[in-house]
């Protein structure tokens, strides 16, 4: 099936998410032994780029992967197994409020601080009266179907926080929960009440006093506290698009049609969209074919023609005719005059 994109942002262009964010659904999926290549296929996206914390997909894209790992694993409540399961000392929105925070309001506010630089699709608040508190995430563009299975991992890694920090004194009849499909959870989940919302988001709301309740250090004690990614969302629409691109190079070989669909516009909007910029999408894919190919001149010993058609062109000689034509060198000259420069640095 094709992606289904959600509205476009007019400033960046797209609202965008992590791609490594997806990492627990992946471990998932491999401690189950489920193949997965099929989902980053139907998006055009390369497995390994989830290992790359610069990577950055459209948040649908990611809406899509999530359903379709729920797919090939054949369990409509994987969302909320991954969830249920996620560790919160590796996961990027939640390294600092697990190194740093000393009760539940602390860890939910510095959450709702870091969580926006690893997404630019949702936004989250915690919000409380004398006596309710809500914990809220809203999406910052209407989607064109239901995140289901995002949803369910969204109210379940809550739920779990929350029922931690409360301990034995954790009460569901105090707890509800909306979320925009009831269908991916389980029946009787926590014994809390679930209610079907919008597709806007998550709420939990629970009583305001739980803000108070110290997280317990030991909850976190055999877990590793990772690295936070310090990679920038991007800030405009040409950051996002080159970020997009240089992800999976294969998608620079798709066509304008297949790029413009990915951030939910017609092959128009986009053109006039990079007309507006003062480029076009050609001058894009090969601004990204050069630096490739400039990277591996430099840095390795792989034949002309090996870079030339790894960088989208169908002869050495065509090949050879861009690369002059962009830097005023040939492949071979280019090549000796780095290697040269990197000696020199050397001694």
């Amino acid at each position: 099936h094709n992606v289904i994109s959600g509205q476009v942002d007019s400033e960046v262009g797209v609202s965008l998410v992590r791609l490594g964010l997806f990492r627990p659904f992946i471990r998932e999926l491999e401690r189950r032994r489920v193949n997965y290549d099929a989902i980053f296929e139907n998006c055009n996206i390369s497995p390994t780029a989830v290992r790359d914390d610069s990577s950055f997909v459209p948040a649908p894209v990611m809406y899509r992967l999530v359903e379709d790992a729920a797919h090939v694993a054949q369990d409509p409540f994987l969302g909320v197994i991954v969830g249920e399961s996620l560790n919160f000392a590796a996961w990027s929105p939640f390294i600092d409020a697990v190194a740093y925070s000393r009760c539940l309001a602390d860890f939910l506010l510095r959450f709702v601080i870091s969580a926006k630089s690893d997404a630019s699709s949702v936004k989250y608040s915690l919000e409380s009266s004398e006596t309710i508190a809500t914990f809220r995430q809203r999406r910052t563009h209407r989607p064109r179907f239901q995140p289901r299975q995002v949803d369910g991992f969204t109210m379940a890694y809550t739920l779990k926080l929350i029922s931690l920090a409360r301990g034995e004194q954790w009460n569901p009849e105090e707890v509800s929960v909306s979320v925009c499909s009831t269908d991916v959870i389980p029946s009787g989940y926590r014994k809390v009440q679930v209610t079907q919302g919008d597709r806007m988001g998550v709420a939990v709301q629970f009583p305001a006093e739980w803000l108070l309740n110290e997280l317990d250090r030991a909850l976190f004690a055999e877990t590793i506290r990772a690295d936070k990614p310090s990679a920038q969302l991007p800030s405009s629409f040409l950051d996002t698009l080159r970020s997009t691109l240089k992800m999976n190079f294969s998608l620079c070989d798709a066509n304008v049609d297949a790029v413009a669909r990915l951030y939910g516009m017609s092959r128009q909007s986009l053109q006039r969209k990079l007309r507006s910029e003062g480029t076009t999408f050609s001058a894009e894919i090969a601004a990204i074919r050069l630096e490739r190919a400039s990277d591996l001149l430099r840095s390795s010993n792989n034949l002309i023609s090996d870079i030339a058609f790894s960088t989208g062109f169908d002869s050495a000689a065509n090949f050879s005719r861009a690369f002059k034509s962009w830097t005023g060198q040939s492949p071979m000259a280019f090549r000796k005059a780095s290697k040269a420069t990197a000696a020199n640095r050397r001694t």
